[in-house]
């Protein structure tokens, strides 16, 4: 992407301006973070990247193409996209929510064949759904949901990935497990993983880069560069709030 200005249309003609000059390059199997405050445009940024939301200007291009170019059932061949919402699977069991995965590659006769099935079952195993294969959605806790929905946009097999706060709600066990799960796809499966987070010390502990929507300057670094560089210190400069550059945690003063 290059000077990509995000938003969304207000009354009448006029567009809301959310984030503006935002430039970026992904990198294959690799495992971002993006952070910043509520209502800064995270969302908004990856609801843009999967043309759910139009860019207001600037350019956004996947494999040399602009991504308004591509129709919506090659985007959904090359894109998935996971948000949290507590209906996102009304009323489904869970191979069914695993099974909507596999729709942009079915034939027009929209029917499950072999491989389909294969790959569902590999995800199945993957993310230890067995058990819940039979189970109605709503019957789930919330990181079991989590762990389907991902599961939907691994069985979907796009490069590249993005998830919208996977981890609200999620414990701590579930939270550390579901980020191990994207750390392992980015690793041995080669995805590309954007995922938006307000757990900045575990986006520190396992992301490979890390990207802070400030408004301004919209930083990208590894960890090691944001803790060497003091980045933390001054990102989130508070009275109240320091960070430990040893231990990688903030304190509260």
């Amino acid at each position: 992407m290059q000077n990509l200005n995000i938003g969304y249309s207000g009354k009448g003609k006029s567009s809301i301006t959310v984030a503006k000059n935002l430039n970026h390059q992904f990198k294959s199997g690799e495992l971002l973070a993006l952070v910043g405050v509520n209502g800064i445009g995270k969302s908004t940024l990856i609801k843009t990247l999967t043309g759910l939301n139009p860019a207001l200007s600037g350019e956004l291009r996947l494999y040399g193409q602009e991504l308004s170019a591509y129709s919506n059932a090659k985007r959904a061949q090359l894109i998935s996209l996971v948000l949290t919402r507590k209906n996102a699977a009304p009323n489904l069991l869970v191979k069914e929510v695993l099974a909507l995965g596999r729709q942009p590659h079915l034939n027009w006769w929209g029917q499950l064949q072999g491989e389909d099935h294969r790959i569902i079952q590999e995800v199945s195993s993957l993310l230890s759904l067995d058990r819940l294969l039979e189970k109605n959605c709503t019957e789930l806790s919330d990181g079991q949901l989590q762990k389907v929905l991902l599961g939907r946009a691994i069985v979907q097999d796009t490069p590249l990935i993005l998830l919208d706060e996977p981890t609200t709600h999620l414990d701590l066990e579930h939270k550390a497990e579901l980020l191990r799960l994207l750390k392992q796809l980015c690793r041995e499966k080669g995805k590309t993983i954007l995922y938006s987070t307000h757990d900045i010390e575990w986006a520190l502990e396992i992301s490979d880069r890390i990207w802070f929507m400030d408004g301004k300057d919209n930083p990208v670094f590894t960890p090691e560069e944001g803790i060497a560089s003091g980045l933390f210190d001054r990102l989130f400069s508070r009275e109240f709030l320091q960070f430990d550059r040893q231990n990688r945690r903030f304190k509260l003063q």
